[in-house]
């Protein structure tokens, strides 16, 4: 546990701990389950770099990171000349796309519960508003693209159909983030906006890492169906005050109601 408000994914530099991952959480969210969730974007970030390490690296990985660097070279020597710029720039790309493979990676596992806690963190740090939403910092692509990344996994493995019709603010803001074009999208470097082309280069990577995050995780526990065969019996044992403990003998669906 950390006193600082944010969840890392640190890696072990000791060898008896190599293959492990080492995370930490924050105080204030120790016991909060839902906040926890983020855990799994965490651990995106180990799997990220066991990814690195394999050797041959698989195809999809290496899609992804010899794609980011040809875009780079390609785009930066139209559009940054001064050295400096460019290493600033490369780095960013490189966070960025970790970043968005972690928040896929997230959603395979534990479906919309993923995104919502994201944008309970993020509320904590007053990320949430209308100017941090579109825009790109160093280390994390703006809040729209992640939550417009982050909807169309959810439509593509069925969870949207499950949630959709929830109503809650997380939902809305969710359509209203994904909905934000693209021109809207800024990165900004010592006070001065890059150009756009910089951010397109980019986006054209996107696809890739969506086809990576699902490779590597063929099969998760995480399945719509069991949600939508188990809703109105979770939310009847909540409304009780009861959490139920197990849902699955077997890997079967319990056939009997919450008591």
């Amino acid at each position: 546990l950390t006193p600082e408000l944010m969840y890392f994914a640190k890696r072990a530099k000791d060898p008896l701990l190599r293959g492990k991952a080492f995370l930490e959480i924050p105080y204030s969210q120790a016991s909060g389950f839902f906040g926890n969730l983020t855990i799994y974007h965490e651990l995106g970030h180990f799997v990220w770099n066991r990814l690195s390490e394999e050797k041959p690296r698989r195809p999809a990985f290496e899609a992804v990171v010899g794609g980011l660097n040809g875009i780079f070279e390609q785009k930066m020597s139209m559009h940054v000349k001064d050295p400096i710029n460019r290493n600033f720039i490369k780095s960013s790309y490189d966070a960025w796309t970790q970043e968005l493979f972690c928040d896929l990676f997230a959603i395979r596992h534990v479906g919309s519960a993923a995104s919502f806690a994201l944008i309970d963190i993020l509320s904590l740090f007053g990320l949430m508003q209308d100017e941090a939403d579109v825009t790109f910092s160093q280390e994390h692509p703006a809040t729209a693209l992640r939550f417009r990344e982050q909807l169309e996994r959810l439509k593509a493995d069925g969870w949207w159909r499950c949630v959709e019709d929830l109503t809650s603010e997380h939902i809305d803001l969710i359509e209203r983030l994904a909905s934000v074009e693209e021109s809207e999208y800024k990165f900004v470097y010592r006070d001065a906006e890059l150009p756009h082309q910089i951010l397109q280069a980019f986006l054209e990577l996107v696809p890739q890492i969506q086809a990576l995050a699902v490779e590597v995780t063929p099969s998760v526990w995480s399945r719509p169906g069991d949600f939508r065969i188990w809703r109105s019996r979770l939310e009847e044992c909540l409304v009780n005050g009861i959490v139920p403990s197990k849902l699955l003998d077997e890997g079967q669906p319990r056939q009997r109601r919450c008591r």
